[in-house]
């Protein structure tokens, strides 16, 4: 059978509507659970736009490095702070 086939069907009025109104009570129930909500769900697990695992990954070093620089910054700072400490607690005592 070719698929431009027509048919012509000769249906009375009432039979049209009945038939109107099943096919839009079942085009309803399927915008509830249809594939506008199942994309909306696959959408919400994929990840963000311009959020790939490199990129990721990348963030995490710099976030790395961030720590490290503010760990050795508080070291030095800690260092300078003992080492006056100590002279103050020197020229204290003479």
């Amino acid at each position: 059978m070719n698929n431009n086939t027509r048919v012509r069907v000769r249906i009375s009025k009432d039979l049209f509507e009945s038939l109107a109104k099943e096919v839009l009570a079942e085009a309803k129930k399927g915008k509830k659970g249809g594939s506008a909500d199942h994309a909306m769900k696959l959408s919400k697990k994929m990840p963000k736009l311009g959020e790939n695992r490199e990129m990721k990954k990348a963030k995490m070093r710099e976030e790395k490095e961030t720590m490290a620089k503010k760990e050795a910054t508080k070291m030095k700072v800690t260092e300078i702070a003992k080492a006056q400490l100590a002279e103050l607690m020197k020229k204290k005592h003479n």
